[in-house]
């Protein structure tokens, strides 16, 4: 299974899982009250969707970033622009020179 193949699941997961937490959130309305299976719900999905953009961080580094670590690489979430230059040449050495698109966009989708 290729790592897009992965993606795919994990993304058609999150759809699915989408429509629970909807339903979910329609009864917490008219109960007035989160259960506790919709906080969980939501945990899940969100956890599912981080692994969509580490997939997508490892994919980054192994194509444009030469050579490519064998470590673990997660998807650049920093609080401030100063972070992610400090963060983001470490998972990425390279990337704003080799791919500067690419590193202009993950700097703009920083908080």
């Amino acid at each position: 299974m290729s790592r897009s193949d992965d993606i795919e699941a994990l993304l058609a997961k999150a759809s699915e899982q989408v429509k629970t937490i909807e339903n979910g959130y329609r009864d917490s309305l008219a109960a007035q009250s989160v259960s506790v299976k919709l906080k969980v719900d939501i945990k899940n999905l969100v956890e599912n969707l981080r692994s969509v953009l580490d997939y997508i961080a490892a994919e980054i580094r192994e194509t444009f970033c030469a050579p490519a670590k064998k470590d673990k690489v997660y998807f650049p979430i920093t609080p401030d622009r100063q972070s992610f230059e400090g963060q983001g040449e470490k998972a990425f050495p390279g990337l704003e020179t080799r791919g500067a698109g690419l590193w202009a966009l993950l700097e703009t989708i920083q908080p």
